[in-house]
Parts: C-alpha cells; structure tokens; sequence
C-alpha cells in the first residue's frame, strides 16, 4: 500500500521497504558492526573460515620487533593480507579496510615479552 499525505506531520498507510546496499551490491543491517578479537599470546590464531573485511588492528602494549602476519587462510599460510612489526611501545590503530576470502588467521608465534592486539573484523554478509 502506498503512503498518502493527509496533512503536516500525518501520514497515511505504510511506506514501501527499502533495502540499503554498498557499493558492491551487499546489504547494510545491524550486522555491519565488526567483531572483535584479542590476542596477547604467541600462538596461531584462526579468527575466521570464510570471506570477510577486516577493519584494523588496536596495538596494545607491545615489544618492540615483534611481527604479527596476517593470512587469507584458515592456517598461517599465504596469501599475507599484512604484516607488521612493532616499532615501540605505544598504543597504535592500523587501519586496514582490507577484504579476505578464505579466512583470516593471525599468527603471533614469534612475540616475545607481552603484548596485546585486537583485530576488528565482520564476515561477508550474503
């Protein structure tokens, strides 16, 4: 049913449902929040299986030389998305805005000393 104006600030029936897309085509919805997950051990961790976005990486406390190498895999195994090596200790947002397709996994094997970070992601949505 379409909407009719009955006068200021009235409306009349229900509006038609309009569906929000980006600009390859995929549906906005409350799902376009991106995920989060921290890591602060040295280990190899698979944060997603499938297609996806990731946003950036919040670098906590850090050592300085250590790599962490992100993979477009569900093992740390090429294709590398990105790989970073702190430089010093300071809390630090490395904006990515980079798109995987098989999954994303973050391997951190080679830290040493604490360090913290947190990977920002979201799935494809379909």
């Amino acid at each position: 049913m379409a909407a009719d104006f009955t006068g200021p600030g009235q409306l009349r029936g229900s509006l038609p449902r309009v569906n929000v897309v980006d600009d390859q085509g995929r549906p906005f919805g409350l799902s376009d929040a991106y995920n989060y997950t921290f890591i602060n051990t040295a280990t190899t961790t698979t944060i997603a299986t499938s297609g996806g976005y990731i946003n950036g990486v919040l670098l906590g406390q850090t050592t300085t030389g250590n790599t962490y190498t992100f993979y477009d895999n569900t093992t740390a195994a090429a294709p590398i998305i990105a790989e970073i090596t702190s430089g010093n200790t300071v809390t630090l947002f490395m904006d990515m805005k980079a798109e995987y397709n098989t999954g994303l996994t973050v391997d951190t094997t080679g830290a040493t000393g604490a360090f913290s970070l947190t990977v920002f992601w979201r799935p494809v949505i379909l």
